[in-house]
């Protein structure tokens, strides 16, 4: 679906919702027009696996040490049966 970046996303794609603690605080944005966090590759970390996604969403629901992958990019870290995973990111650049 359309997220608050402006971006058409399927659960296919390598994104990442991030808390709105973070997409609301980002330097630069105002709160009206676009995010500059959208559209920024994370490089997200678990149990040795890694993934890039990139921002394209605002997870209200978040907590301030959560975001939402899509399906395609959890699976690349581990089985959604596990659902909630404590993981390490980073901006990839």
């Amino acid at each position: 679906g359309l997220g608050a970046c402006g971006i058409v996303n399927t659960d296919n794609d390598l994104i990442v919702a991030m808390n709105h603690i973070v997409f609301d605080s980002y330097p630069g944005y105002d709160g009206v027009n676009c995010n500059p966090i959208c559209n920024r590759p994370i490089t997200i970390s678990y149990q040795g696996k890694s993934v890039e996604v990139t921002v394209t969403d605002n997870c209200v629901a978040c907590g301030v040490d959560e975001m939402q992958l899509s399906p395609t990019a959890f699976e690349q870290l581990a089985d959604e049966s596990e659902g909630l995973i404590e993981i390490d990111w980073s901006w990839a650049n």
